[in-house]
């Protein structure tokens, strides 16, 4: 069983107690982006682009009513309020902020610890540890919790008063669901580094350990259920029943993507293909690129021409003249984005779920990225250690 170990920690110390109120999700209202005759702009779900007078040098996506504006002198957080910005009072000149949710943001000022704000710019707590500094943070809140990185490199979770729910005591964190999500630690056998990959949820319990040779493949939980590399190929883990490995076929060599209920895999070709997570096939591997959006329609490329289909290949719609295709990310997706599109000519565009294409006006720029793996809070506070990254972003070859 897995043993808990690392450094002593208490509660972090909460400073005022805030008062917004927040259903906790994450929903994405605007995607920024740049057109040609102004280089920030919002763009909606349904493609109307909304041009934004700040002197921006970037601008992070609309989230909850907020957004975040990178100026000469630092970051400035603006409340949207209909596609007008106003700045929150004492939320400027910023070293990082993350995105509002669970009624509070992550703020950075230069020589100071990591904040959580209110609506109101209001400090709710201060994120400190009783030994060590706690070096970065995500950019928000999910499922209740915030991931915390500290200066030993090891990883928790606060809750939005700042107390701390899961130690930092893992190396590495995975995306959380449903409030689980698959650990990484590092742990010594004689005088020899392993590392040991388990399942834990917000109670800090651990649910499963993932036993010698058998290694998720992203670290992402599908219900109960992880993809993994074991010694003799690919397979699916599903938790929920010890830890039963459902083999995937032999051909396949790497796995790419996975989302959802959905695995991209490559061949020993080159060539990519679908599978489901109970191992099926969903379509056969001659893409050159598949991409998976939300409720079952995927991207793909078959080295001639881009085209839009549901997983099992069904409602094909073509897309000439366009170079590339991605999801939005996940977030994105569940406000209402489906994918976006470059052309030839270099503009982008939104399209919905059937390829068409949304708005009149050409995009010659979009960040459409996952919320959860956008640039980190850091602490202005000084630390020793620089953060471990997440293993394994490179897809596993076999």
């Amino acid at each position: 069983m897995f043993k808990r170990f690392g450094i002593a920690l208490s509660v972090l110390t909460a400073v005022i107690s805030f008062s917004c109120s927040s259903d906790g999700g994450l929903r994405v209202e605007a995607l920024s982006c740049e057109i040609d005759s102004v280089d920030c702009a919002f763009v909606t779900p349904d493609g109307n682009v909304t041009e934004c007078a700040l002197p921006a040098l970037r601008l992070s996506p609309v989230v909850n009513g907020f957004f975040n504006a990178s100026l000469s002198d630092g970051i400035a957080v603006y409340r949207w309020n209909d596609g007008n910005p106003e700045p929150l009072t004492g939320l400027s000149k910023l070293k990082s902020a993350g995105f509002f949710a669970e009624g509070v943001i992550p703020v950075s000022r230069q020589g100071c610890h990591i904040q959580l704000v209110d609506a109101d710019a209001k400090v709710v707590a201060e994120l400190e540890l009783p030994e060590g500094e706690i070096t970065e943070c995500g950019p928000c809140f999910v499922d209740g919790l915030l991931a915390v990185t500290t200066d030993k490199a090891t990883t928790g979770f606060v809750d939005n008063r700042g107390k701390m729910i899961v130690d930092p005591i893992y190396s590495s964190v995975g995306p959380v669901s449903d409030r689980r999500f698959v650990a990484m630690y590092e742990s010594a056998e004689g005088n020899v580094s392993c590392q040991q990959f388990v399942v834990v949820d917000f109670d800090g319990h651990t649910l499963y350990d993932f036993p010698s040779g058998i290694t998720p493949v992203d670290m992402k939980l599908h219900s109960s259920r992880v993809v993994v590399r074991t010694p003799s190929g690919f397979g699916v883990c599903d938790i929920s029943s010890g830890g039963s490995v459902t083999p995937l076929p032999a051909a396949v060599r790497a796995v790419t993507e996975t989302a959802g209920n959905l695995i991209v895999y490559r061949v020993a070709s080159g060539m990519k293909g679908l599978l489901d997570i109970d191992g099926n096939l969903c379509l056969q591997p001659v893409f050159r690129q598949i991409r998976i959006g939300a409720d079952n329609r995927v991207a793909v490329y078959d080295g001639k021409i881009w085209a839009l289909m549901d997983s099992n290949g069904e409602n094909r719609v073509d897309l000439p003249g366009i170079i590339s295709v991605a999801p939005a990310g996940h977030y994105a997706q569940e406000s209402g984005f489906a994918f976006v599109a470059r052309t030839a000519g270099g503009a982008w565009s939104l399209l919905d779920a059937e390829g068409k294409k949304l708005g009149s006006k050409p995009l010659s720029a979009i960040t459409y990225g996952d919320l959860t793996v956008a640039a980190k809070v850091v602490s202005g506070y000084p630390s020793a250690t620089t953060p471990v990254e997440l293993p394994f972003e490179e897809e596993m070859e076999f």
